[in-house]
């Protein structure tokens, strides 16, 4: 996580700031650090729909799958 919000830092950096941290004129990262980024969105945009299902008390598959693991794998 501290590795890529590293880089995240050094492209806001290079995009906004005119700096050239990541060697983007030579290397072409724009394309990876855009895919990076939105799918670290996505991943949150998913992680808040599941809490929010889990709350509510909606059970769907993916809530039952992980409702089975967590039961199967707490043996205390």
């Amino acid at each position: 996580t501290t590795a890529a919000l590293w880089e995240y830092y050094e492209f806001i950096l290079d995009k906004f700031g005119g700096f050239n941290a990541q060697l983007v004129a030579t290397t072409g990262v724009t394309d990876t650090m855009t895919d990076m980024i939105v799918c670290t969105l996505g991943g949150i945009a998913i992680s808040v729909l599941m809490y929010r299902h889990y709350v509510l008390g909606h059970k769907g598959w993916l809530i039952s799958t992980v409702d089975h693991y967590y039961y199967r794998n707490n043996k205390r």
